[in-house]
């Protein structure tokens, strides 16, 4: 199931409204940019220029 909800930071301050049972089952991560967004889904992105090997 969903373990983590993303959110923009501009809405923390609604936290209060989700109920008390939904935060302590889940992760709230709040962005100010999309690359947040790709970092806390996949992890940190290769530089640029960087080689790809094939598995």
């Amino acid at each position: 199931g969903i373990k983590t909800v993303m959110l923009p930071k501009r809405n923390e301050k609604d936290l209060e409204d989700v109920p008390a049972e939904a935060r302590r089952r889940l992760e709230f991560v709040f962005l100010e940019k999309v690359e947040e967004a790709v970092r806390t889904a996949i992890g940190e992105l290769p530089k640029a220029g960087a080689k790809r090997v094939a598995a």
